[in-house]
């Protein structure tokens, strides 16, 4: 049976006065977790016997931090339809029915055990992150100078537009708003006017990270970005393309491969 899209609502994005987790201490809590739940899934005791869901729900957990452990502590999955035979006992993973990028939102996954395909999931994926908030109003023009925002961590899953990180405004030209801000609203990139630091064409170094590793990609971007800004870059030595956040006049953070 379909389901219905309207299946699940997420609960509006809460801000959370508590400092958001580092991502290196999350992603390692998580990859560790994952871990657990891979072999906890895997034995034949208490595990095997929970309940088909929350059985899908851990396997789904181990599934994300498995593939994407940079955005693994960013990630809350849930389970909204199971349609799988699932017999007590026996082992359960998850894989992907669409391969492409972080999953996000309303996602569907084969549901698999030693036997083969047993059936599928819906799953609703959530996204978090770090987003600056205002501290107070702004009108249009108004500098964003220190002690104008603050972080908070939000579900940003189905947030319109770009969310402004905090560590944007640390640095470097302040921006200035495009129009009127309330106090406590989230950031979007739109709602600043932000010095060009990356042009269409120009060369972009990419760092990447993943945990004490550290890499660096030379790329060239695909559009125009100001620091903070999500842009799309080109790398001719890997022949893949990325997706990064500018953090700084031809330097960027990666965020996904495309």
């Amino acid at each position: 049976m379909a389901a219905s899209p309207n299946a699940y609502r997420p609960a509006q994005p809460q801000r959370t006065t508590t400092a958001p987790p580092r991502p290196a201490l999350a992603a390692a809590f998580r990859v560790a977790a994952a871990v657990v739940l891979a072999a906890l899934a895997s034995a034949p005791g208490a595990s095997a016997q929970a309940a088909p869901e929350a059985r899908v729900q851990a396997a789904a957990e181990a599934l994300l931090a498995e593939r994407f452990p940079e955005a693994a502590p960013r990630l809350a999955p849930r389970v909204l339809r199971l349609a799988a035979d699932v017999p007590p006992g026996v082992p359960v993973r998850l894989a992907l029915a669409e391969a492409r990028g972080v999953p996000r939102g309303h996602t569907r996954a084969d549901v698999v055990t030693d036997a083969g395909r047993a059936g599928w999931a819906l799953l609703y994926v959530a996204h978090f992150d770090s987003v600056a908030v205002a501290r107070r109003a702004l009108s249009r023009g108004d500098t964003l100078g220190p002690g104008a925002v603050e972080a908070a961590w939000i579900e940003t899953t189905r947030f319109h537009g770009d969310p402004v990180a905090p560590a944007a405004l640390r640095g470097g030209a302040a921006p200035t708003a495009r129009r009127s801000v309330r106090a406590g609203e989230a950031l979007r990139q739109s709602a600043l006017a932000w010095p060009t630091a990356v042009g269409t064409g120009d060369a972009v170094r990419v760092r990447y990270r993943r945990g004490g590793l550290l890499l660096t990609v030379d790329a060239t971007a695909r559009e125009t970005g100001a620091v903070g800004k999500a842009v799309r870059v080109h790398s001719r030595s890997t022949g893949a393309t990325y997706r990064v956040r500018v953090t700084a006049p031809g330097r960027a953070d990666w965020i996904e491969t495309l």
